[in-house]
Formats: C-alpha cells, structure tokens, sequence
C-alpha cells in the first residue's frame, strides 16, 4: 500500500493542486512537466481504470538512488497505452519531474518495465528496462532499455535500445553494477535466461 500511495503522491499531485510550472518537449519528443507540491497529497491506484498502473513489485518500478537522495517511478502509461512514463523527485518529496511517453513504443508496446536509479550528479543519468509485446501480433519480442542522457531531472532521454532482437522477451530487469555497469537479465517464452552488460550509456556490449 505504501508503494501504491508514493505513487499517487507524484503522478496525481499535478492535478490535484495544478502547480505545473514547466511544460517542455525535447528532441525525443515527450512531455515533461515539473510540479512543485503545496502540500503533501496522496491518491490510491491500482490496475483497472486509470494511467498510472504499477503491475507487480516484480520488476521493482521503484527505485532509490542513496548517493543523489532521489527517487525513479517508471510505470506503464494507459493512455496511449504501451509507452512508459517516468516520475523523479527528490528524496525530500519538494517536488517531481514526470515525463510522458519516455518510451514511445519504438520495439512495440512496452510491459514490466523497471526503475534503475543509476548515475550520479555528473550528468550520468538513470536507466529503464522492459518487455515489449509486437504491436501486430501480440507476442512477445523484445528487451528493451533506455538511458535519460542529460542526468537526473533532465527529462532528456537517449533512444531505446534494442538489447535482444525479437526473441520472445518477456521479462527484462535491469541492475547497476558496483562498476557503474548495467546489468540486464531477461527471461523468454522458451524459458531461457538471457544477461547482457552494458556500459552506462548501453552504447557498448561489455558481455553476454
């Protein structure tokens, strides 16, 4: 309950006491929006009816980064369904940056995505990852993992990468390593269990 009601704090404080105070689009073309919060403000959600749909812990959509005290949400967006959003604040709770469509379903519609709080304050910012199903067949296909490029609270994010192909992907958790390196284990339709690690920017393949 409590996971559920954090996110309620982020996600619905902007309608609640409609302090946005910046509205930008960036090269990759999503929303971003900054809320400072008037007070503290909370809201219930769940899977049924509405946009901001956790699933399970499973995947851990939540994440702390100890070294910047800040926080990373990534949840399955319900409208256009199958993009990612992703909600930062600091650990203080002073206020959020949420950012829609970070993932726009390049690889098809995204599933159990995960917050990896990675990076530092020198512009090395946090990862997501997640499944995606085919947006014509359903099935499942790809692990996909995306890196926000201008550090925390940027609301600038580097391209998708495509880390597996179209192999029947259907889980795909993300960790940083004590290297700085990030850590992608997925599993598959077949009940394989595929790992790739990557450089923090995933432009490099480290192994696999």
């Amino acid at each position: 309950m409590s996971i559920i009601l954090i996110l309620g704090f982020f996600v619905y404080t902007q309608t609640l006491n409609n302090t946005e105070i910046d509205t930008t689009r960036n090269s990759h073309q999503h929303k971003k929006n900054v809320v400072n919060f008037l007070q503290p403000r909370g809201s219930i959600v769940d899977s049924a009816g509405n946009g901001y749909t956790l699933w399970t812990q499973m995947q851990e959509c939540i994440s702390y980064n100890p070294t910047l005290d800040a926080i990373q949400i990534v949840n399955r967006a319900y409208e256009p369904s199958g993009c990612l959003n992703v909600h930062q604040a600091p650990g203080y709770l002073s206020y959020s940056v949420n950012e829609y469509a970070v993932y726009n379903r390049e690889f098809g519609n995204a599933r159990y995505p995960t917050s990896v709080a990675s990076g530092d304050g020198s512009g090395n910012g946090p990862h997501i990852s997640f499944a995606t199903l085919d947006t014509i067949t359903g099935n499942w296909g790809h692990a996909g993992a995306q890196y926000e490029s201008g550090g925390w609270f940027s609301g600038s994010w580097a391209p998708p990468v495509d880390l597996s192909g179209d192999i029947g992907v259907r889980k795909n958790i993300g960790k940083q390593l004590l290297d700085g390196n990030i850590l992608f284990i997925a599993s598959t339709t077949t009940d394989e269990v595929i790992y790739w690690t990557c450089s923090p920017d995933i432009s490099t393949t480290v192994s696999s």
